[in-house]
């Protein structure tokens, strides 16, 4: 027996029930993602400003490279990745948002 709601990728349209739910997890997932995204934009900036000041503190002495951050080339490589992650995930996050919003008001 086929059922009338059954969609060619085998997946239900939400209930209203369901439209809910979706509705409070994505909200939930935008407040945890402005969180996260809080949370990296003040390490890089306390990071860059550590940074900066640990140059000119070495610049002022000759140039001693014993004055700069310990692994500072890491550090950098680890900030600027999680800077270009967490803009793939904001990325990712609208489009799947803004799908998952068409696919409630397709429904509705």
């Amino acid at each position: 027996m086929s059922d009338p709601y059954q969609v060619t990728a085998g997946l239900r349209p939400p209930s209203p029930t369901n439209a809910a739910s979706l509705r409070s997890l994505r909200l939930w997932v935008s407040v945890v993602l402005a969180g996260v995204n809080v949370v990296f934009a003040v390490a890089y900036a306390l990071w860059s400003v550590v940074d900066d000041w640990a140059a000119t503190r070495a610049e002022a002495h000759g140039f001693d490279p014993s004055m700069l951050l310990p692994n500072d080339a890491a550090l950098w490589v680890a900030m600027n990745a999680c800077i270009v992650i967490l803009i793939a995930l904001d990325g990712l996050w609208i489009v799947l948002a803004i799908k998952l919003r068409s696919s409630c008001a397709s429904t509705a």
